[in-house]
């Protein structure tokens, strides 16, 4: 049996010219070495945000089939804009199928918003991330810089509105 009910993958921006960036890649990637694994039974590519008319999940399901990964096996949410929209979308699909236990993919130092988002959106996530030996040390200050000033916004959101169902 599979230790959760899907995979849900968090999409990252594209290039200007609709082409995945190495965080796309690596999240995909991983998300597809996780499906193959038997890790989950499902796959969902969670990103919208069209370039060149093609969405995060679906330059993600080109990569995930690039890795072995079974398309009969994957599911597109290809309209968020946001984190936050990652997990209200997620979220309804996940119910749609009666799914309740997630492993969230995305790079490590987005992980704590997303699961924020994704635990407010009434999903029991678990994390994984993969090794992102592509970002330079100034790449990484700059992503744990953007995720300090996220974090807490995240949080106060959570608080004091209703959450992302």
């Amino acid at each position: 049996m599979a230790e959760f009910d899907a995979i849900v993958v968090l999409g990252a921006k594209l290039a200007s010219d609709g082409t995945s960036t190495p965080a796309l890649r690596r999240r995909a990637r991983h998300g597809a070495a996780l499906l193959n694994a038997g890790i989950a039974p499902v796959l969902i590519l969670s990103g919208g945000q069209p370039v060149a008319g093609l969405s995060e999940a679906e330059v993600m399901f080109e990569i995930a089939l690039g890795q072995a990964a079974d398309p009969e096996r994957i599911l597109l949410e290809s309209t968020s804009r946001t984190t936050w929209e990652n997990a209200r979308f997620s979220a309804t699909l996940l119910r749609q199928h009666g799914w309740h236990r997630v492993l969230l993919v995305s790079d490590a130092w987005h992980l704590p918003r997303a699961l924020i988002a994704f635990r407010a959106a009434g999903v029991t996530a678990q994390a994984s991330a993969p090794r992102a030996f592509d970002v330079s040390t100034a790449g990484r200050l700059r992503n744990v810089g953007r995720e300090s000033l996220a974090l807490p916004w995240y949080l106060m959101r959570v608080l004091v509105s209703r959450p992302p169902r």
